[in-house]
């Protein structure tokens, strides 16, 4: 089963890519990829400068990665909490 890439841009550096669709940082994603942990289409990359197109599969490991895109986190704040940096009904000392 193949995913395809999901972006809104056409195209994106690999060491982008893998710290925007892992937990990974661009170093620890240079690392990765130097010690041939990561295909591109089948073919294993080893360069963080190679540009990934829309519609290609990258995969770690052989699990494929996907771009999630920005996520929004929305919260419930129950009546009578205030959330500031000062607090208004009790200030510090």
């Amino acid at each position: 089963m193949q995913q395809k890439l999901t972006t809104a841009k056409t195209t994106m550096r690999l060491d982008k890519f893998l710290a925007e669709s892992t937990d990974l940082s661009r170093s620890q994603a240079r690392k990765v990829l130097s010690a041939g942990e990561i295909t591109v289409n089948g073919e294993v990359v080893e360069k963080g400068t190679f540009i990934v197109n829309d519609g290609d599969v990258v995969a770690w490991d052989g699990e494929p990665l996907e771009l999630v895109g920005l996520r929004y986190i929305m919260l419930n704040k129950p009546a009578g909490y205030e959330c500031s940096l000062k607090n208004s009904q009790h200030p510090r000392s």
